[in-house]
């Protein structure tokens, strides 16, 4: 996968790769992530990267208020919130 440049937190994190890539760095490759689209075209690929994303922090014990509504239609202030948890 090519390296990804970030220059906001809504529109730069809605495809979930970003967190996909956070998890795979720290955690390994979780097996909910075996149809996860790196290259995500529709929406539903959006909404299945970001319903995987919440599986897998949920399945590693971490407890959010992030819903993977939140994800596809991000907030900028949000998404912050939610990097700086999973940090």
């Amino acid at each position: 996968m090519h390296p990804k440049t970030l220059t906001n937190f809504d529109h730069d994190l809605h495809d979930s790769t970003v967190f996909a890539a956070l998890i795979r760095s720290h955690y390994g490759e979780p097996e909910v992530f075996k149809d996860f689209r790196n290259i995500p075209t529709d929406k539903i690929h959006f909404e299945n990267n970001a319903k995987k994303i919440i599986k897998a922090i949920n399945d590693i014990g971490i407890i959010t208020h992030i819903s993977y509504e939140d994800i596809v239609e991000p907030s900028a202030r949000e998404m912050m919130l939610f990097c700086v948890q999973l940090y």
